[in-house]
């Protein structure tokens, strides 16, 4: 393993190169325990100050990535939203590209989203490149019109997503 340091704009970052793949980690100091984020072994974890690395349970690491995909689908139900409340419907964008045009909501430097739509006001999206466990999997948030007018959300999955990654709300 090479091992180089690089510092950009006053910033440390730690490049680990392990044969074919490149890990760029920036050094970070987190409740002065945590000195260094990495991976090891497949692993995310961090080196403490004695030196041991700590290994993070990959649960958490996914949670941590699918935050992208729950944050960009709250995004889209905030258009949503606005939407409904100025034309009485809701609306329906079969793409991310409809999304954008047609909600104002840009999806495109998203990573973990292969596929998003809006079909009657219910947003879809599928996951990608997070893991195995979850990729290919859809998270689904569905709102609900309550009487005065406010709209609820509901999250739930699709394809099989695990119930330890669906938002309660």
């Amino acid at each position: 393993m090479v091992v180089l340091l690089i510092i950009i704009s006053g910033v440390i970052y730690w490049v680990f190169f392990h044969g074919k793949r490149l890990t760029l980690i920036e050094d970070i100091e987190e409740k002065k325990e945590a000195l260094l984020w990495m991976e090891k072994d497949g692993k995310v974890g961090y080196i403490d100050k004695s030196g041991k690395f700590k290994g993070i349970d990959n649960k958490e690491v996914i949670k941590a990535k699918l935050t992208e995909v729950t944050n960009s689908m709250s995004n889209v139900a905030s258009a949503v939203s606005a939407y409904r409340q100025e034309g009485d419907t809701w609306p329906n964008c079969a793409t991310i590209t409809e999304i954008q045009t047609s909600l104002g909501v840009s999806l495109s430097n998203v990573n973990f989203i292969s596929k998003m739509s809006v079909t009657d006001g219910i947003i879809a999206a599928l996951v990608r490149r997070i893991d195995g466990s979850v990729d290919g999997k859809g998270l689904i948030l569905t709102p609900t019109l309550m009487k005065d007018g406010s709209i609820v959300w509901n999250w739930s999955g699709a394809n099989g997503m695990p119930k330890a990654f669906i938002p309660k709300r």
